[in-house]
Order: structure tokens, then C-alpha cells, then sequence
């Protein structure tokens, strides 16, 4: 539907045009009328109609300056004039400003209304079609181009082959824009990268191009700019200031903004490296470097989230690997002899290696990885939960390497070491032999074989005399009557939760005899196993 503006200052004359055909039928919607050509500027402002059908004498704004105007607006409308038999002097004029076509007030018919508009209603479509593929070419033309550039810069930052003649033309033909005497590289690196692990494919894509829009609305008014994503969590910047005074001050200044900018908007945080000032292309290979190893200083030192290459360079490098399995052996023994003092100490030597070292951000969080697996796996083989010893402590995979400093780290560090502490202390105060809780277990595991105590002994290093003294002294029970109590409460268990008959659960607690079962049932619990059953459906019924 094309809309159409009519201007004429007789009433009668718009009153006709309008209804002289059905304009709808035909493809065309009246947008508006106007009086005179000033009415009928505003209204153009508002309506932007794709036809005009101007009068060209009227008070206030005649139709020929109504036209220069519209040039003025650079309008891109059709325009259509009214005149008479004694106007072909203003008629000449309009279709130099521009008049499509004119129309004799006398002589215009409906049919010949018709044709006209229809011949211009074929252009415009016409013209709507080729603008819109070609916008649609132009926005294919440029994701290409951006694809090639974000390719050719990659290159240009991690290989050496691309340089002199080879690398000018490269920038020439992709109208790549940097002084070549003076270039920044920024490193972006975002630091909670699990977000983008856990999006989605579309979900990441549009992140990564949310963070692009930003860099270049943070940058692109005072510096030629480049923004690329090198991978899921690192983006770099190449830039080239307009101006000369001020460049260092005003860039932290703006990689400031553009950490406040992600945090506020994207909920992510990130540290910039920015390497030395690159004075040709092909040092900017080099500035990429410095930028990168920048921000490895971030973990271990804790600089601000913007970190320059020319304030770290004198430093020593990050160490990128780093084991605790020399603590190994001396652990164990000192958590399988309580020896505090000696944990605390063997904890400290290895918080002391992570923080005189300069370990890497990877290198540290690997390092508390295999401690964590070393001492789950040493409470593991006393037969004891991890999970329940390190109860401030205990971390997860991912936990653990996505610290982000040196000093959650060390804080880590401080509470696994307070743990163990307070753990090992406990067990000195209750006077409770851990393999007593051995042994609970095993009874626990096994209690439904005809396991003895011989056997039981043997699992926790026993003869068998010292551990019935032992485990009578610490539990006010003989191991037949705690291997009995275990059966039971294992055969209430069942009885209230499954359908099983008595004796198939008699054989499931460890009893081949189901006599036997009955009696003993009875005799502790006060009911036979049927009516215990009975009561504690009856109570549940009640509830």
C-alpha cells in the first residue's frame, strides 16, 4: 500500500480527488491533506507519503516552494502537480524542481487518475525491491568483510608470515584503517568463563557480539578501531588514536569504562593486558604477546583489572606447571597418626610454594586440584566421607579452577588446613580409635554375609581378642550384640518400606534361619515382624 499526500487550497479540488476513485482498491492509502504548502511540509515530516499531488498556487507556500523543500529534505517522493490552462509557465518550473508528472484540473478523469498513479505505483515497488536487495547485498558485502578482517587480523597476530608488501596489500584491500607508527593491542580476557560455557550456541554468539558493540561504542570515537574474538573467552582490540596528547591516561580511562560497561550490562567480569605501543605492523605481533603475558600477572600479584606490559615486564614470568605430590607420602602419615602440628606445617610449605613461586593462575589452580584429590583420596582409604571432614573446605572441579587471585587460593588453603585441624582433634578428644569407624562400616556393608568377627578384625589390622576388648570399650556393646542391632534396624527398614515377605527379608539381614529371626525380633523389639509391620502401617494410616 503506497501512501498519497493531496495539497490544494480549494476545498472543492481535494474534496474530488479523494473521491473520484477508490483509492484502497487500487493500492494507495490517503495519508493526509493540506491547504497550503506549509500544512502540507509538516504533514510530510510526519506521514512520509511515497505520492504527492501538489496544487501550485496557494497562500502561504505556493507548490514550487513546497518542492524545493522537499529536494531540500532529500524526500525521494513522487510529486504530482495541479494546474490550470494559463499555468504551463509554473508547470515547466515544477518539473525542473523534480514534478513527475502534471494533471489539468479541467480535463482529469478517473481513469487517467488511475494510470498515472499506477505507473508511478510500479516504479516505487520497483525501486523498493532493488533497494531492498540491495541493502541486502551491502549487509552480506559487509559480514563478509568483517569475517575476512577478524581472519586477517588473526593471522596478522599469531603468525609471522604475514608482513611487508603482502601484509600492506592485505590491509589496503580489506580497508583496514591503523597508523602504522602508532598501534595498541588490548587483550579482553573474560574472567567468569563458565557463563559462556554453560550458554548455549545461540546464546554465546550473542554475547560475543554484544561485547564486540561494546568495545567499539567504548572506542570508536577517539581511536581507529579493530575488535576480533581470538576465542570463547579472549577478544582483542587493535587501535590507533586520532589524536596525539593524553593516549595512555585516556585509554585506561576508557578500558575502565568498558569493564563497568560488561560487568553492568552483561553480568561478566574481565582483565585487560595492554602491550607497549607498536610502531609498524609488524611489531604488532609482539604487542599481542605483551598483552597476553600482562595478564598473567593478574592472578598472582592482584594488579587492578587493567594491567600494563610496561609495569610487569621486569617481573618474573608466571611458572606454568607445579606439583604437591612430593607432600604426598608425609600427608597420609601425618593424618593417619594425628600429628596436627605436622599437617598444619606440610600445608603451610605448600601455601608458602603457591605464593613465593609465581605460579600461573592455571598452574595454581591445578596445583590445589591435585592437593583436593590427594587428601579426598587419602580420607577415603580410612574409610571416612571426605565431604564430611572438609565441611568449609571441600570444592569442586570447577570450583577450584575458576579462582580467579592468588589469595582465594591461599584462603582455601587456610580453611582445608583448618579442617583437618579441627578434625583430627576431635578424634584425639572423643578417645575414638578411627578404626572403630572401620569397622562400623564394614559391619554396616556387610552385615547381610555371615561376616565375623575374625574377619571384620582382619580388615582393620586386629587380632581378634584386641579388637572385641577394643570395640566393646567404645561402643558399651560386644560385636555380636552392635552385628545384631545393624541386622534389625536393617529388617524395620524393610518391613516398613517394601512388601517383602519375613522371610526372604531374614535372609536379606543376614538370617538363614527364619525362626530363629522371629524370636530374636521379638525379643528386641517386643513385637513379631509381622505386627511391627502391622503397627507401623496402621500409624501411617493415622497420619
Amino acid at each position: 500500500m503506497l501512501k498519497v499526500m493531496i495539497v490544494d487550497d480549494e476545498a472543492i479540488v481535494r474534496i474530488g480527488l479523494k473521491s473520484m476513485i477508490d483509492w484502497e482498491s487500487h493500492g494507495f492509502q490517503l495519508v493526509g491533506e493540506a491547504n497550503d504548502g506549509q500544512r502540507a511540509l509538516d504533514l510530510f515530516q510526519k506521514n512520509k507519503p511515497d505520492l504527492v499531488i501538489t496544487d501550485l498556487k496557494m497562500p502561504v507556500m505556493d507548490g514550487l516552494q513546497l518542492m524545493r523543500h522537499l529536494n531540500e529534505l532529500d524526500a525521494r517522493c513522487r510529486v504530482i502537480v495541479l494546474s490550470s490552462y494559463d499555468e504551463f509557465s509554473l508547470v515547466k518550473e515544477a518539473m525542473k524542481l523534480g514534478a513527475a508528472d502534471y494533471l489539468l484540473k479541467l480535463e482529469m478523469e478517473p481513469d487517467q487518475l488511475v494510470e498515472v498513479l499506477s505507473g508511478f505505483k510500479s516504479e516505487i515497488l520497483q525501486e523498493r525491491e532493488e533497494k531492498t536487495q540491495q541493502a541486502q547485498i551491502d549487509e552480506e558485502f559487509q559480514i563478509n568483510l568483517s569475517a575476512l578482517r577478524r581472519v586477517f587480523l588473526k593471522e596478522l597476530l599469531c603468525t609471522d608470515d604475514l608482513c611487508g608488501e603482502k601484509l600492506q596489500q592485505g590491509l589496503e584491500r580489506l580497508g583496514i584503517h591503523l597508523d602504522p607508527s602508532k598501534v595498541y593491542c588490548l587483550v579482553l580476557r573474560i574472567g567468569n568463563a563458565y557463563r559462556l560455557e554453560n550458554m548455549s550456541a545461540d546464546e554465546a554468539n550473542s554475547t560475543a557480539n554484544a561485547i564486540l558493540s561494546i568495545c567499539a561504542e567504548v572506542f570508536g570515537d577517539d581511536y581507529m578501531s579493530y575488535c576480533l574474538q581470538r576465542n570463547e573467552t579472549e577478544f582483542v582490540l587493535l587501535l590507533s588514536p586520532k589524536k596525539a596528547s593524553g593516549i595512555m591516561a585516556e585509554m585506561v580511562t576508557n578500558c575502565q569504562r568498558l569493564l563497568t560497561f560488561l560487568e553492568q550490562y552483561l553480568s561478566l567480569t574481565a582483565v585487560i593486558g595492554i602491550g607497549d605501543e607498536a610502531k609498524s605492523y609488524e611489531e604488532i605481533r609482539t604487542s599481542y604477546r605483551q598483552a597476553n603475558q600482562a595478564i598473567q600477572y593478574r592472578f598472582f600479584k592482584e594488579y587492578d583489572q587493567i594491567i600494563l606490559w610496561n609495569k610487569v615486564k621486569l617481573l618474573p614470568a608466571p611458572l606454568e606447571t607445579y606439583s604437591v605430590h612430593q607432600y604426598r607420602d608425609q600427608l597420609e602419615k601425618a593424618f593417619r597418626q594425628n600429628q596436627v602440628d605436622e599437617l598444619s606445617s606440610l600445608l603451610e610449605a605448600i601455601s608458602h610454594d603457591f605464593a613465593e613461586k609465581h605460579l600461573s593462575q592455571e598452574a595454581c589452580c591445578h596445583g590445589a586440584l591435585e592437593l583436593l584429590s590427594m587428601i579426598c583420596e587419602i580420607i577415603d582409604r580410612q574409610g571416612l566421607q571426605p565431604e564430611e571432614i572438609l565441611t568449609s573446605s571441600y570444592q569442586t572441579y570447577r570450583e577450584l579452577l575458576q579462582m580467579v587471585n592468588l589469595s582465594q587460593v591461599l584462603a582455601w588453603l587456610e580453611e582445608l588446613k583448618k579442617d583437618l585441624a579441627q578434625f583430627v582433634k576431635e578424634e584425639e578428644t572423643k578417645n575414638y580409635p578411627r578404626v572403630i569407624g572401620e569397622a562400623k562400616r564394614y559391619i554396616r556393608e556387610h552385615h547381610a554375609e555371615q561376616v565375623s568377627l575374625p574377619e571384620v578384625a582382619a580388615t582393620v589390622g586386629l587380632t581378634p581378642s584386641y579388637f572385641s576388648t577394643l570395640f566393646k570399650e567404645h561402643l558399651g556393646m560386644s560385636y555380636s550384640e552392635y552385628l545384631t542391632l545393624v541386622r534389625l534396624e536393617r529388617a524395620k527398614e524393610l518391613l516398613k518400606e517394601t512388601y517383602y515377605r519375613v522371610y526372604e527379608i531374614s535372609h536379606m539381614v543376614g538370617y538363614a534361619n527364619q525362626y530363629y529371626f522371629n524370636r530374636l525380633f521379638k525379643k528386641v523389639v517386643g513385637l513379631t515382624p509381622l505386627d511391627y509391620r502391622k503397627s507401623e502401617n496402621n500409624c501411617n494410616k493415622s497420619k
